[in-house]
Protein backbone atom coordinates (compact mmCIF):
# COMPACT_ATOMS: atom_id res chain seq x y z
CA UNK A 1 0.00 0.00 0.00
CA UNK A 2 2.45 2.20 0.47
CA UNK A 3 4.52 1.78 -2.84
CA UNK A 4 1.13 2.42 -4.37
CA UNK A 5 0.96 5.60 -2.44
CA UNK A 6 4.39 7.25 -2.76
CA UNK A 7 3.77 7.86 -6.56
CA UNK A 8 0.89 10.31 -5.13
CA UNK A 9 3.50 12.77 -3.53
CA UNK A 10 5.28 14.00 -6.50
CA UNK A 11 2.30 14.11 -8.60
CA UNK A 12 0.95 16.39 -6.23
CA UNK A 13 4.04 18.24 -6.30
CA UNK A 14 3.92 18.61 -9.89
CA UNK A 15 0.33 19.70 -9.64
CA UNK A 16 1.22 22.28 -7.42
CA UNK A 17 4.42 23.45 -9.57
CA UNK A 18 2.81 23.33 -12.80
CA UNK A 19 0.15 26.29 -10.87
CA UNK A 20 3.29 28.16 -10.36
CA UNK A 21 5.60 27.49 -13.61
CA UNK A 22 3.38 26.15 -15.98
CA UNK A 23 -0.31 28.03 -15.91
CA UNK A 24 -1.70 26.36 -19.40
CA UNK A 25 -1.21 23.21 -17.93
CA UNK A 26 -1.99 23.21 -14.00
CA UNK A 27 -5.83 22.64 -14.41
CA UNK A 28 -5.34 19.57 -16.16
CA UNK A 29 -3.00 18.41 -13.50
CA UNK A 30 -5.19 19.17 -10.56
CA UNK A 31 -7.82 17.38 -12.10
CA UNK A 32 -5.69 13.77 -12.82
CA UNK A 33 -4.17 14.19 -9.30
CA UNK A 34 -7.58 14.65 -7.51
CA UNK A 35 -8.42 11.58 -9.63
CA UNK A 36 -5.47 9.08 -9.08
CA UNK A 37 -4.97 10.09 -5.05
CA UNK A 38 -9.10 9.56 -5.21
CA UNK A 39 -8.42 6.20 -6.89
CA UNK A 40 -5.53 4.80 -4.28
CA UNK A 41 -6.82 5.82 -1.55
CA UNK A 42 -10.17 4.37 -2.27
CA UNK A 43 -8.14 0.71 -3.21
CA UNK A 44 -5.45 1.72 -0.08
CA UNK A 45 -8.50 2.16 2.90
CA UNK A 46 -10.42 -1.20 1.26
CA UNK A 47 -7.30 -3.09 1.25
CA UNK A 48 -6.37 -1.85 4.72
CA UNK A 49 -10.07 -2.69 6.02
CA UNK A 50 -9.37 -6.52 4.17
CA UNK A 51 -5.89 -6.53 5.97
CA UNK A 52 -6.70 -5.93 9.55
CA UNK A 53 -9.78 -8.20 9.89
CA UNK A 54 -12.88 -6.02 9.05
CA UNK A 55 -15.69 -7.38 8.06
CA UNK A 56 -19.05 -6.57 6.16
CA UNK A 57 -17.24 -3.44 4.72
CA UNK A 58 -17.61 -3.06 0.90
CA UNK A 59 -17.50 -0.58 -0.84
Amino acid sequence: MAADLEPCYSLIWYSAHSMDQIPEESNLMASHSKAHVSDVASYIAKTSTEVHGGRGFYR
